[in-house]
């Protein structure tokens, strides 16, 4: 294989903006009444939920609302993944946030929405 780029090194052009500070990132970009979502998360594979208690959060300075799977009973499913198909094949599809069961350890059971990253990490 013979070409220009194959097998040379490429010049980076994006260096000399992120090691002079001047680099933008996603974190970066605010928007007039941007609102921040931070996602609680089971630390148990297979938990039943009994409760969620939000109340505390609720109450935080800042936190606009704290969604759990109650709030998502009943919204329409979310594709589990993206693929080819194979005819009959059968694609599960999940909620936004765990109802009444974590299946994997990781799984998102609550979301708080809040003024600032940082109310909505600490209420979460």
């Amino acid at each position: 294989m013979h070409g220009r780029y194959v097998g040379k090194p490429v010049k980076r052009r994006e260096d000399p903006r992120l090691v002079t500070g001047r680099g933008k990132y996603v974190a970066d970009i605010t928007l007039p009444r941007m609102l921040y979502l931070s996602i609680v998360r089971s630390p148990y594979a297979h938990a039943k939920i009994k409760n969620i208690d939000t109340s505390k959060a609720e109450r935080l300075e800042g936190v606009r609302h704290v969604f759990t799977g109650e709030h998502v009973r009943d919204c329409t499913p979310l594709p589990g993944e993206f693929r080819l198909t194979v005819k009959d094949s059968i694609i599960p599809s999940y909620k936004p946030l765990a109802v009444d069961k974590a299946r994997y350890a990781g799984e998102g059971v609550a979301a708080v929405l809040a003024d600032n990253p940082y109310v909505a990490r600490d209420a979460a």
